[in-house]
């Protein structure tokens, strides 16, 4: 997604819900915005309707920008020294 086209998605919603506080882009749903603490779709041209999980990241890569630190974290679940990883319940501890 080019940053021309995202700039005109934010606009739509912008022009269509003036008093947003929040926009949600969610995988397998419409655009929603947050309205006086009330979500409320948005209908954008052309019209997205419900969004895949690329759609969604497409956004969020244009968002990030070149932003390196978060595109390693998503990427590698690392920045810098630091390594984010999961342990079962039954992991033994890292020394």
């Amino acid at each position: 997604m080019l940053r021309s086209q995202f700039d005109d998605i934010i606009k739509q919603i912008n022009d269509s819900q003036p008093d947003l506080s929040d926009i949600i882009f969610t995988s397998r749903k419409s655009i929603q915005a947050e309205v006086h603490g009330r979500l409320t779709l948005v209908r954008t041209r052309p019209e997205l309707g419900v969004l895949v999980p690329f759609q969604v990241e497409a956004m969020a890569m244009v968002m990030m920008r070149n932003n390196l630190r978060v595109k390693d974290l998503i990427q590698n679940g690392e920045t810098g020294e630091r390594r984010f990883t999961t342990l079962s319940p039954r992991a033994a501890p890292m020394a």
